[in-house]
Parts: C-alpha cells; structure tokens; sequence
C-alpha cells in the first residue's frame, strides 16, 4: 500500500510525543504566540513547553508549520543533537 510521503520524515509532533511520555511522563503542550504578516503571508510563532520548561519555538506560513518547526527545535533540544531516527 502507498504510504503518505509525510511518513518518510516521520512526524516529528509524534516523535517528541513519544520522547516527552518517556523522558518526563507528561505530554508537549503547543502554544500560538504571534501572528503577523498580511492576511496572505501570515507567519505564525509557536511556542513547545513540557512542563514548566520552554522546550522550543518555531515559525511557520500556517499554525500546523509553527508547531512542527517548535517541535523540531525542542526534539533536538531535549535530546542534544539532530533525532536518531
């Protein structure tokens, strides 16, 4: 069966999922922090927290892209270097 291309990376919101329950057995908690830009460049801010600990931040064009690239930020932050996946 074709698998979603999404797959190929991986989620990296599962990821850091997993890695939360695991390393801290609390869940990552996302946040929209700012929104700026025209109605057609929006650039979304997005803030990752486990626990009290501000895990990571990102930016994206939607709230979906802002939560990834936080996510991807505060995998490798947690885990000190690039995600061996």
């Amino acid at each position: 069966a074709p698998h979603p291309r999404s797959s190929a990376a991986g989620d990296v919101k599962s990821l850091l999922q997993q890695h939360t329950q695991a390393a801290f057995g609390t869940l990552p908690v996302y946040e929209i922090v700012s929104a700026r830009g025209s109605a057609h460049a929006r650039v979304f801010e997005a803030e990752v927290r486990v626990g009290d600990r501000l895990a990571g931040t990102g930016e994206g064009a939607s709230k979906q892209a802002a939560e990834k690239a936080a996510a991807a930020a505060a995998l490798e932050a947690l885990t000190e270097g690039p995600a061996d996946v």
